[in-house]
């Protein structure tokens, strides 16, 4: 039974009042009684209300099908935390997709002073809540920084840490791609753990402290799409387009070329930026007081000039930014799902101009489309180009453009994706002195080598590999995205890459190629086409997506306990675990019976298996799911009576494991290794 229908038969009034005020306590209280008939409420400023949602389109084609022909704008979806901002006289609250007031709690009261700066209150008693999305601008790069970001520019606010300090040391570390506090328990909010596909991509992905920025060059950005409350009355059932003159009214704007309202009077600025059609974003302009440094060390000019010294880095205005832009047609929805892509945002939603707000809503108002990704690859790709940073990179290499191999007969390189994240300060300054002999000054006139296979829309770089067989040779790890990118000359691009090793034996003849890549997002499609085969097609009547959805989902069960792999033989997955320098356990086999007490929750033990798991492959242990002749180690958390005499039976040479010579010992013996960096005799 879903919850609308379980609401829907404790009380006839019982969902809206949930809606508007997220509270299941004063549903069960104020309509304890079935006959009570509640007077229509609304929301009120201070109250959590449930967020308005978005329907999931599976193409741009079925998006633009749900408009219904009515006209729409199209906002890019920005990585961020889904925010409402309560206003309530000189009272801010902060209010996440479950209700959860993180004012106090997530440190977020450090943003109190730009929403008291920028919001308008016509008189004393007034309110205002607006609904939105926080996240992190990089003054220095130009660039949004991804979902976990948005805690360490909040820790940096409330510690007031130096302008020059790097979020990427003490408590307050950078967590742009990765490494979040995860202190919330099984109660943890969405709006601190992020999506699974966020949380997903954080762990897989740990930020290196090379890639943070300072605390001077960021700014927390609230993007406010919507208002809900102005004055003193609900907005919420005027259309969408009106709701966007009463939110140009009710803030007031910072301009571009001037600084943020400090946050926590620290050095991390903040600014509420309203998200309206066409509008261009006044976003800090790149670098625009910075100086440069002198050039970084293999970093010089060739042919075109030089990399310049002591001019202003980046000091050129950002390009009008607009993230959001009515329309009708196709086209113009197309338009802004290129500048998403392009930006490697998560996608588009689509929004009715003539729309209602409706909380809890997902009736097809409000459309979002993502592209599909597969799961992570690891590509090897070529350097066809280089572009410097700014802030405390200036003048420095800070990002590369990749490209793979189109066909290997006629030498031709395909742009495939920009990368700046992944290696250090020191491998950023090798790549620098390997490649400065092949650099060619980017400029008016300047023409790219002719065997590279452009789209015409990259970034402008820097700076041009002359010859990519010359060039280095990076493996880059990420997720390829499904749909056709109009960005790279490549079909396909990937979103977040990071580069995971510099080869410094192979060549640009050695590299993945176009077809190599397009073989794995076709066998992903098949696998997608499976998984949604009918959900929500293109035409279903009324009822039928849902069955047809319930039918996947049982098929999928039907095929999972047809496998040969239960879930308590299955082995963890440590595949983003670093193996220790001096590993103790390097070449040993190890079979683990059990991971905790049985008495614990299924969670528990899966969680236990997870951390046993690192444990081996840090310290270089390779883990099977059965003891065979070649197992060295066999442990337990505890060994029942039968257990123990059954593996030495198979020691002595009563089972098919005649030849076997493992020792058997307990998880102890396990951490005693892990803490001593030494394999240890066994207890």
């Amino acid at each position: 039974m879903s919850k609308d229908r379980m609401l829907r038969l404790f009380h006839a009034d019982a969902l809206d009042l949930l809606n508007i005020t997220n509270s299941l306590k004063q549903v069960c209280e104020d309509l304890a009684s079935p006959t009570f008939r509640m007077a229509r409420k609304d929301i009120m400023p201070g109250c959590a209300i449930k967020m308005q949602l978005c329907q999931r389109a599976n193409s741009l084609e079925e998006a633009f099908t749900r408009m219904r022909g009515k006209p729409f704008t199209t906002e890019v979806k920005l990585d961020g935390y889904r925010l409402q901002i309560h206003v309530k006289g000189s009272e801010v609250m902060y209010f996440s997709r479950r209700g959860r007031e993180h004012g106090r709690l997530s440190d977020y009261v450090v943003f109190d002073e730009v929403v008291r700066h920028q919001v308008r209150l016509a008189e004393p008693g007034d309110a205002v809540i607006l609904d939105g999305e926080l996240g992190v601008w990089n003054k220095s790069r130009g660039v949004f920084e991804p979902f976990g970001g948005v805690r360490s520019a909040m820790n940096a606010a409330r510690e007031r840490v130096p302008p020059e300090h790097v979020l990427g040391t003490k408590s307050y570390g950078w967590q742009g791609n990765g490494g979040r506090a995860r202190d919330g328990g099984d109660d943890a909010d969405p709006v601190e753990g992020g999506s699974q596909q966020q949380q997903q991509q954080q762990e897989q992905e740990p930020t290196s402290d090379d890639d943070a920025p300072t605390a001077g060059e960021i700014e927390l950005i609230y993007f406010a799409f919507d208002i809900l409350f102005v004055g003193k009355e609900s907005v919420i059932t005027r259309s969408l387009h009106e709701r966007h003159s009463l939110l140009k009214d009710a803030l007031s704007c910072i301009p571009a070329d001037q600084p943020g309202v400090p946050c926590n009077s620290s050095c991390v600025g903040g600014r509420i930026i309203a998200l309206l059609p066409d509008q261009p974003l006044p976003l800090p302009l790149p670098g625009a007081a910075a100086v440069a440094p002198p050039p970084a060390a293999g970093v010089e000019a060739k042919e075109g000039g030089g990399v310049g010294g002591g001019a202003a880095v980046g000091c050129a205005a950002v390009p009008e930014l607009v993230l959001s832009r009515a329309g009708r047609t196709l086209a113009d929805m197309q338009r802004m799902y290129d500048v998403a892509i392009s930006r490697q945002d998560e996608g588009i939603v689509c929004k009715q101009l003539e729309s209602p707000w409706k909380p809890d809503d997902r009736s097809g108002s409000w459309v979002k489309m993502k592209p599909e990704y597969t799961g992570q690859q690891e590509l090897d790709c070529v350097i066809i180009a280089v572009y410097l940073g700014g802030g405390h990179r200036g003048g420095q290499i800070s990002e590369f453009l990749l490209a793979l191999l189109e066909d290997v007969h006629a030498m031709r390189w395909c742009s495939f994706c920009k990368v700046g994240t992944g290696f250090s300060n020191v491998e950023r300054q090798q790549l620098g002195e390997r490649l400065q002999p092949f650099l060619l000054r980017n400029g008016p006139g300047v023409r790219p080598p002719a065997c590279y296979k452009l789209s015409g829309k990259e970034v402008r770089p820097d700076f041009w590999v002359t010859n990519p067989q010359r060039s280095l040779v990076v493996e880059v790890r990420s997720d390829i995205r499904t749909i056709v990118s109009k960005v790279f000359a490549t079909p396909y691009s990937l979103r977040f890459p990071r580069i995971t090793k510099i080869c410094w034996d192979r060549s640009a003849a050695d590299i993945s190629s176009c077809a190599e890549v397009e073989r794995v997002v076709l066998e992903n499609k098949g696998r997608l086409a499976e998984r949604q085969a009918g959900v929500g097609s293109k035409g279903s009547k009324p009822g039928q997506a849902g069955r047809q959805a319930a039918a996947a989902r049982a098929a999928a069960k039907r095929r999972q306990q047809r496998s040969g792999v239960v879930g308590a033989a299955r082995l963890p997955d440590v595949s983003g675990v670093q193996r220790r320098s001096g590993a103790p356990l390097a070449g040993r086999e190890v079979h683990v019976i059990n991971y905790c007490c049985d008495q614990q929750t299924a969670a528990q033990r899966d969680a236990a298996k997870q951390r046993v798991g690192e444990v081996l492959a840090r310290n270089g242990a390779k883990q099977v799911a059965a003891p065979l002749r070649t197992t060295d180690y066999v442990l337990a958390r505890h060994l029942g009576e039968e257990r123990v005499r059954w593996l030495h039976r198979a020691e002595g040479g009563s089972s098919t494991n005649a030849q076997a010579a493992y020792d058997v010992t307990s998880l102890a013996w396990l951490a005693a290794v892990d803490e001593a960096a030494e394999e240890l005799p066994v207890m």
